[in-house]
């Protein structure tokens, strides 16, 4: 058995007052050190390129990770420390034109199994492609889940990437997701996190081209003792680029949220453009909420907003499903799935998206 213990998990570019306890995280675990495979990849077609940690795959990760460029945000430090230390399982996607279907990735996980890994995404110039990575195990199941996951866009060309996790309710998940984009490149990540006891999601992007673009959707439900810590951060260095960030989750039961959202508008990057939004309905007043918007400018040229809506479902919104014949916690219920399904729409994949909905009890 191996111990892990991290004190600086998504870790704020800037720091609060530490009596908020919001600048960092703190991940403990003991885990199985006997990293199993548990990765399918399917849907791949003749545009795409697939390296696997294994025969020549190996040779040929190695290189693709020594010419990336940097990515790496400080936020990302412990999430690096922790796949680098296990005996992680890599594999490598390249996109060298538009890809026709996405590419599905599936982790399916086992009770009391550890799994780490890093993946490389890259598109070349013009490619499209699309990612789904699916964790998945069954609803009572207790484990550590560690991924990293590297994107590199370059010039003109676009990455998709969706993740949904749905792990059991005693797995302690890592995600760490850092991305790079070129000219007129364009980064949209999808993510929706649902299961497991404690997840720590970061996600780093920096938009170093002229007219790069970073979008990002985010849907989640924390219940029972759930505790999430999610930790955004766009970095803007390239001119005329645009960040659109959107995370919308509900709290319920004693479930605990941390959201940590940072643009941070760099020397030189006139005419940038950033814009993130929050929306979370505290269904339980015993749930602890924390959120942490940040707009940092070192350039006077560049345009940044944030709002949120936070709180309880209001007396319009009562009266509205009320009048209706729909009592309150039934309206708490259809208000908590939409906000979910309402992002769940943007999937590419009809099983996934049933799957989501048998999750949430939203299946027909």
């Amino acid at each position: 058995m191996k111990k892990l213990s991290y004190h600086n998990v998504n870790k704020t570019p800037y720091l609060t007052w530490n009596w908020l306890k919001s600048n960092r995280g703190t991940l403990e675990a003991e885990i199985d050190e006997n990293i199993r495979p548990c990765a399918r990849i399917r849907g791949a077609d003749s545009s795409l390129i697939v390296y696997k940690d294994e025969g020549d795959g190996c040779a040929e990760i190695s290189e693709l990770e020594k010419v990336l460029p940097q990515m790496e945000h400080e936020s990302s430090t412990d999430a690096s420390q922790i796949v680098n230390s296990l005996n992680s399982i890599k594999f490598a996607l390249i996109a060298k034109k538009k890809c026709s279907q996405p590419v599905v990735i599936d982790f399916n996980l086992k009770g009391g199994q550890s799994y780490s890994g890093k993946q490389t995404v890259i598109a070349e110039q013009e490619a499209e492609l699309t990612v789904i990575m699916d964790y998945t195990s069954l609803p009572f199941d207790s484990g550590f889940c560690a991924i990293q996951t590297k994107l590199w866009a370059k010039a003109y060309s676009r990455i998709h990437l969706i993740k949904v996790q749905l792990l059991g309710q005693k797995y302690i998940h890592l995600d760490d997701t850092q991305s790079f984009a070129e000219d007129g490149a364009k980064i949209e990540i999808t993510q929706i996190e649902l299961g497991s006891k404690k997840a720590f999601v970061n996600v780093t992007s920096n938009l170093a081209g002229f007219e790069a673009s970073f979008k990002s959707d985010t849907a989640w439900i924390a219940k029972d003792e759930q505790d999430y810590d999610i930790n955004y951060c766009t970095v803007h260095t390239g001119k005329k680029t645009d960040t659109k960030m959107t995370i919308k989750g509900t709290l319920l039961d004693n479930a605990r949220k941390l959201y940590r959202g940072t643009i941070d508008f760099k020397e030189g990057c006139s005419g940038a453009t950033g814009d993130e939004q929050e929306e979370t309905l505290l269904a339980s007043p015993t749930a602890v909420n924390r959120s942490i918007p940040m707009i940092l400018c070192g350039e006077e040229d560049v345009t940044g907003s944030h709002g949120g809506n936070l709180g309880h479902l209001n007396a319009e919104e009562l009266f509205y499903f009320n009048a209706r014949g729909i009592d309150t916690n039934k309206a708490k219920q259809i208000m908590t799935r939409s906000k979910v399904m309402a992002v769940a729409q943007k999937i590419p994949d009809r099983e996934l998206v049933e799957k989501i909905k048998e999750y949430i009890g939203e299946a027909e």
